[in-house]
């Protein structure tokens, strides 16, 4: 079998597709800071919503999730079907930070964590989000685990440098 590579993907449209499915899992975290008075959102990182048996959380960066505030982070929905104004703040303090591969200043990582989420905002937040199930892949991935070099994998996230900040 031939392996596509990034500009394949464009070209036979299958990179939107694949964005499109992803990005029902991917959320944003933003801090809230004052500005002479008015409250401001700055870009914190992101993440992709997972579920394993009856524990929720974020699956991010380990660098985001170390510069998470200790109180409250703003959550950023991706903006489907139009989207609506929303104000979801999350409290750090009843999650659990879980460094899965501590960040490093090596490109090629290990830099990855979980936030994992208190029961209620778990809760609230499967009303109107989708959680990926790593318990569904669990024993596939483990039993048959594909070579890094088969296939695609694919990271959905943002990256600080590649945004811009827009009029209020």
């Amino acid at each position: 079998p031939r392996q596509l590579s990034y500009d394949d993907l464009v070209h036979y449209g299958l990179l939107n597709g694949l964005v499109d499915s992803l990005e029902q899992f991917t959320i944003g975290f933003v801090k809230l800071v004052d500005r002479s008075g008015m409250e401001d959102m700055v870009f914190a990182g992101s993440g992709t919503l997972v579920k394993t048996q009856k524990r929720f959380g974020i699956l991010t960066a380990d660098h985001a999730l170390q510069n998470l505030p200790r109180d409250e982070i703003g959550l950023v929905f991706p903006n489907r079907n139009g989207g609506s104004a929303h104000r979801y703040l999350l409290r750090i303090d009843e999650a659990q930070k879980l460094r899965i591969g501590p960040a490093s200043n090596d490109a090629g990582g290990p830099d990855i964590g979980v936030l994992l989420l208190h029961n209620s905002d778990a809760a609230k937040l499967e009303v109107n989000s989708a959680f990926y199930n790593l318990e569904r892949r669990r024993e596939r991935m483990l039993a048959t685990p594909r070579s890094i070099e088969a296939g695609g994998w694919f990271l959905q996230g943002t990256a600080d440098e590649w945004t811009t900040d827009g009029p209020p």
